[in-house]
């Protein structure tokens, strides 16, 4: 039976950010260091939602158990907090999406779903959603051991980036994008001593041959990128 579905409103966001905060410590487990929690996790969650739900225009759903968060962005909008038991997208998450398109029928999304929830990629595939990129990490063993700097990376842009503020690897991210010669950038990027604790790679869905550079050269897969319209499920 599918819980009642109502508007998410400030009032909610202690509640949120604690389910939110369960959900991301089962996704932990896939990228231990990238998702590690910040020590003041909840308090810059609760300070974003205030500005995404309070200030920015976004829009927010729940029942008892669930929520589902859409950010306004210039192209449309992006849903990346959302928090659903196991078992429930195709009945609590399907209510859910189903409010977010009663008020935003036809504009563009972007729906964020990490690599380990399985059943939330599955849910935006029955969307008719399409992967537009996904994200690659890998940890620099010792790299925050030197300064910071945006090195330069053979084959690909790149950009010394900081973490998202919930989040804490332990220094920054060195984030490549552009990617056109896949083997040499990221051996540019092992050895680029730049203060990073990590690499982030960008990969168009286009970009089919990298995958198994990238997992020959011990990144994951942690996040997929999907996009469309929003429609009723």
């Amino acid at each position: 039976m599918t819980e009642h579905v109502r508007e998410l409103t400030t009032a909610d966001l202690g509640w949120a950010v604690e389910t939110l905060r369960r959900y991301r410590d089962l996704l932990v487990p896939g990228a231990p260091l990238l998702w590690r929690p910040a020590a003041d996790a909840d308090e810059q969650h609760h300070a974003f939602l205030t500005r995404v739900i309070g200030e920015d225009g976004g829009r927010g759903f729940r029942t008892a158990h669930a929520l589902l968060i859409a950010s306004a962005s210039p192209r449309g909008w992006i849903v990346d907090d959302a928090a659903v038991p196991a078992g429930e997208w195709p009945t609590t998450g399907r209510a859910l999406w189903s409010a977010l398109a009663a008020t935003a029928a036809g504009d563009a999304v972007r729906f964020v779903c990490p690599v380990p929830d399985t059943e939330r990629r599955r849910f935006a595939d029955g969307l008719g959603l399409t992967l537009a990129t996904s994200w690659w990490h890998k940890e620099i063993p010792g790299g925050t051991e030197h300064d910071e700097h945006t090195p330069h990376v053979d084959g690909a842009t790149a950009r010394l980036v900081p973490a998202p503020p919930i989040y804490a690897p332990g220094g920054p991210v060195l984030f490549l994008t552009s990617v056109t010669e896949p083997a040499t950038a990221l051996a540019s990027a092992d050895t680029a001593e730049c203060g990073a604790a990590l690499v982030v790679v960008d990969q168009p869905f286009a970009d089919t041959s990298s995958s198994m550079v990238l997992t020959e050269a011990g990144f994951r897969r942690h996040c997929d990128f999907l996009e469309g319209r929003i429609t009723q499920p």
